[in-house]
Parts: structure tokens; sequence; C-alpha cells
């Protein structure tokens, strides 16, 4: 016999503003979630709610940085929730579609996906995947899930398994830079460079203060011979994120005929304490002590 229930809970903020916070109660009905205001002692509430599986969402501003399956089965439920301290560096960006909101997502899917959340917070990740894949059985659109299994492949440095969700999520989550980001670097890893240049680009689109979408721009371009102008100027703008690209624009401009241009970056990339070996780069520089040397030359490292 089904009953109700009121949900008490507290959102950790770490001592920052909760004035932007809500939190939404997500059901399997297809209805409108329900929407409770974070206090500024960062406690939430709500009345009335009928036994069964939710989906809490804590919004920031408008944009999801937290979700959390619960299953309501008391006569109080209490949840605790907490505000990432780096909200990018939380497992996705928290972009949500209008669509996903108002998609229906069953109780079955939304029980394994709880359970799922159970098992990953007890270090059983093999379980925790098999209750995520039995929730998207039951719900391929459960966009949440799918982010979360592509976050535990990229985790365990899985592309193959992971850029099918991915792929799967920038369909539902078209605006996520999180989702556009790590299709284009998984892509790249795979070997599929201009993939991975049109993932950049889209991410690029959406947010273009982030390096890393800058960077496999740079190295997709340079891996296919396209536009080195371009690359080179991706390349140069991350170096200091990401010293390998020096490799990368010393291959460009060794082939240019610019030994100059191509030192320079080789004795850049010594200077940035990178822990990689680094005497291909020493031999290679010892072989061209002079911008007179022989323009034919490739600067090592990229292949």
């Amino acid at each position: 016999m089904g009953g109700q229930a009121d949900i008490e809970g507290r959102v950790n903020a770490h001592g920052g503003d909760t004035g932007s916070l809500q939190v939404l109660l997500v059901d399997g009905s297809g209805g409108e979630p329900a929407v409770a205001q974070v206090s500024v002692n960062g406690s939430f509430s709500f009345s009335g709610v009928p036994y069964g599986q939710y989906e809490l969402r804590l919004v920031d501003g408008g944009r999801t940085v937290s979700e959390q399956h619960i299953s309501v089965d008391e006569i109080v439920e209490r949840v605790d929730l907490s505000l990432p301290r780096d909200r990018r560096a939380d497992k996705g960006d928290g972009t949500v579609s209008l669509a996903e909101l108002q998609h229906r997502i069953p109780a079955q899917a939304l029980k394994e996906a709880q359970k799922g959340e159970t098992a990953l917070g007890k270090g059983k990740t093999e379980e925790a995947i098999g209750h995520f894949e039995r929730a998207l059985e039951v719900d391929p659109d459960f966009a949440a899930v799918r982010e979360g299994m592509a976050n535990l492949y990229l985790q365990r440095h899985d592309d193959a398994r992971a850029v099918p969700h991915l792929e799967r999520l920038v369909k539902q989550r078209t605006s996520s830079v999180w989702a556009w980001t790590n299709l284009g670097a998984a892509r790249f890893r795979l070997g599929s460079p201009a993939e991975a240049e049109a993932a950049a680009r889209r991410a690029l689109a959406l947010d273009a203060n982030q390096k890393i979408n800058r960077y496999v721009l740079g190295i997709s371009l340079a891996s296919q011979g396209r536009n080195p102008d371009e690359a080179l100027a991706s390349l140069r703008a991350t170096s200091d994120q990401f010293p390998r690209g020096h490799l990368v624009a010393a291959r460009i401009l060794a082939g240019r005929g610019d030994i100059a241009g191509a030192r320079d970056e080789l004795e850049s990339y010594l200077g940035s304490n990178s822990p990689e070996d680094m005497r291909e780069v020493k031999a290679w520089l010892a072989r061209h002590p002079a911008p007179e040397a022989t323009a034919s030359a490739v600067a090592p490292g990229v292949r």
C-alpha cells in the first residue's frame, strides 16, 4: 500500500552563498518536477511525496550541479546534498535540456540507478556498472546515468566504451561542454583526429575559454596536416598547460623549414619541467645547432 513522506534535506555549500540554489524533485510520471528553494542555512524540504523512486537535482542559477537518486519509503526522508567546490571539476557540467526535464523516467530505471549509486559509494564499481546498464536498458534516454557511465569509463581510461555514451549524450545535451570536451579528447586518443577536431570546435563554440579544447583542436589539425597556422596558434595558446604542444608545434615548423622556430619550441619544452624523457629532444637540438640546419629535419615527439 502506498504512502507519503516528507523529505528534509540540507545542502553543504562549503560556506558559499545559497541564494541561487534550488532543488528539483523528479519522478517517472512525466509531470513537472517539484521545486524547493534552498534556505540561507542550506536546508530544503518537500511535503506529501508519494513513496517511490526519485531523482534530486541541485540547481545553481539554472544549471544542474549535482544529482542524486533516492528511494522514498519512510515517513520522513532525510537527504544531504553537496555543492561541488569546483563546479567545472564535477563529473559533468550540469547542462540539462528542456526535453530532458520533460522526459519520463520509468520507476524501474530510477531504482536501478539508485542501486548503482549505492554500489558505487561502496567502491563496487562493476556492480554499479551492471545496475547502470540495466537502467539504460529500461530507459536508453536516461541522460544522467549515461553521463555517469561515460565518466566511469573515462576514469578507467577505457575510451572505446566511453565514446558510445558520450555520442548519445551530446545528442541529448547538445550544449554540454563537458560531453563535447571528453568526446573530442577520447576520439583523438582512439586515432580519429577529424572527429576529434569536430568535437573540439563544437566545445569551443560553447565555451572558448577551456584550454583543453583549444589544445585538442591544435593536435587534431596537426595530425591531419591541416590548417597549420590555426594549429600553431592553438598549440601556442595552450603550451603553458599542455607542454607537449611545443613538440607538435616544432614538427610543424621544422616541416616548413623554420629550424630556428622549431628549436625555440623544443627549448621551451625542455624548460617546461615535463616528466617525460628528454633525450630525443636534446639529441635533435644537438644535431641542429643553428638556424642554417637542413630544412628537411622533422622534430621528434609526435607521431
